[in-house]
């Protein structure tokens, strides 16, 4: 939420003041305080910290949407994004998921790699790559 936006809202709760307006206010200042993002699962806002997760770079802080029960990290949202860009299996038109890299030396001695994807689907098991679009 923009600066201009809480502004207006806090204009609007001062004409009309409520006490479930100024909850919602206050929820939404505390979420652009703290940076608190919203819920990857069903996309609610009332969410709270919940914890540490354990990482190899550190602690990691957790967040809790009390809507649906979803407990969470930054790095589980940015993980989830990564994953949709995944392409869908070239043979079954199923799910897929990295594994690997194919690497290789073109004649002139350079070191090529490609990412390697599997099919998720047993009955599959496709791997294949994608060709690196050059711009």
């Amino acid at each position: 939420m923009h600066k201009e936006a809480l502004v207006n809202q806090l204009n609007n709760l001062l004409e009309e003041p409520s006490e479930e307006a100024l909850q919602k206010f206050l929820k939404k200042l505390k979420r652009e305080i703290h940076d608190i993002p919203l819920c990857p699962k069903c996309g609610g806002g009332d969410v709270s910290r919940k914890g540490f997760n354990p990482r190899k770079s550190g602690l990691e802080q957790q967040y809790w949407c009390k809507t649906c029960n979803h407990i969470y990290t930054i790095t589980a949202i940015e993980s989830g994004k990564r994953k949709k860009k995944y392409p869908n299996c070239k043979k079954c038109g199923g799910r897929v998921k990295r594994s690997g890299f194919w690497r290789w030396k073109t004649k002139d001695g350079q070191e090529k790699s490609n990412q390697r994807y599997e099919c998720t689907d047993p009955k599959c098991g496709a791997f294949f790559s994608l060709k690196k679009e050059t711009t």
